[in-house]
């Protein structure tokens, strides 16, 4: 059985739970149920909401206590179904009138996930696009970066879950994931490869209360915190080439060190040292940035500096590149942020 004539009356509306019971909603273990016996005596519509906000509507007749669906065809509708779909329609409209108000999404689960984020994060959703097929489309943008960890799209359910034949609206989410986890999620209840996106890199939620709640807040945060603003970097330096000691190891307070784009005073730089020791070596603190200096790079700008105290040093063979590739990184050319799981690793975090 297809929803669509629920889904299209109560479309952008979310239920007021307070007005169900005065409307004539009796509570009934999990649901508010609304009974309406129709005009010609032969079927009644029974209407039910469960407690996340879900409608379920169906018709019986009476005398046979049986589940009357003809109404529901799409086409080849004849004069007596068209004029139960009418009377049925009436009383969701007037559902929708008394008990229900607007809604940014449809979709109960949607609209808690939306909360989610505006309560957690206070990022609200934004729509960009402008083009008929995706203007209800939604992304939330991280405020510091401003990169968007999530998008919320509505599609055909058969456009995400190959499986279904199913000629419905859904919501779908797209949240970005660890490497090579995707694969390992594809295929367990709730999880989809990814709609319209990178595959290997991010997923897709149906957000139909397949999944709980507290399962999909566990990979908004996980999304989000690919695309928040890092303040833990490793950086290179060229052993080779500078006596990294020497320099680390004289009593002064803070080192000059060359400033790396998007340093910020507070930021944590784990220093990288190249061969012949290719290991972390030292924990950094930035004190100040955008020094000025009387070096040119290539382009013939001058170079900025940054002051960073040392507040860390490991042995060389505690993170050698051997050990930090476990964890994603394989080499190290020029600054970048550190994994979280090396961080946790390191018992930094």
């Amino acid at each position: 059985m297809n929803n669509l004539i629920e889904q299209e009356i109560f479309e952008n509306k979310k239920v007021n739970f307070n007005a169900l019971e005065s409307y004539g909603f009796i509570k009934e273990n999990d649901y508010y149920v609304y009974r309406k016996i129709l005009s010609n005596n032969q079927f009644k519509a029974v209407i039910k909401i469960d407690e996340k906000g879900r409608i379920i509507g169906d018709i019986y007749d009476i005398e046979y206590n049986d589940l009357y669906e003809a109404y529901r065809r799409t086409f080849g509708l004849g004069e007596f179904a068209s004029s139960i779909k009418e009377e049925y329609v009436l009383v969701l409209e007037d559902i929708k009138k008394n008990c229900f108000v607007d809604s940014l999404f449809s979709s109960p689960q949607a609209e808690r996930i939306n909360n989610y984020i505006f309560e957690k994060y206070n990022d609200k959703p934004e729509f960009p696009f402008e083009d008929e097929a995706n203007k209800d489309a939604c992304i939330y943008r991280n405020k510091d970066t401003q990169k968007w960890y999530s998008i919320i799209m509505r599609v055909l359910r058969n456009k995400v879950d190959k499986s279904s034949s199913a000629l419905e609206m859904i919501y779908c989410m797209n949240l970005r994931v660890i490497e090579g986890e995707a694969k390992e999620l594809i295929g367990r209840k709730g999880f989809y490869e990814c709609y319209h996106m990178n595959k290997k890199l991010w997923i897709s939620i149906i957000l139909d209360d397949t999944l709980e709640d507290e399962i999909i807040f566990k990979y908004i945060d996980q999304s989000y915190n690919f695309f928040k603003r890092n303040d833990k970097w490793i950086v290179p330096a060229r052993a080779d080439y500078f006596d990294l000691t020497t320099y680390f190891n004289n009593p002064r307070k803070e080192n000059v060190w060359k400033m790396y784009k998007g340093a910020k005073v507070g930021d944590t730089m784990y220093l990288y040292a190249s061969n012949p020791y290719s290991c972390i070596m030292y924990k950094t603190v930035v004190t100040q940035v955008n020094i000025p200096s009387k070096y040119k790079k290539s382009n013939g700008e001058y170079m900025e500096l940054i002051l960073v105290k040392v507040i860390g040093k490991y042995p060389y063979e505690k993170y050698t590149l051997k050990t930090i590739s476990k964890y994603g990184i394989k080499t190290v050319r020029g600054p970048r942020s550190m994994p979280e799981e090396l961080l946790s690793f390191m018992n930094e975090k």
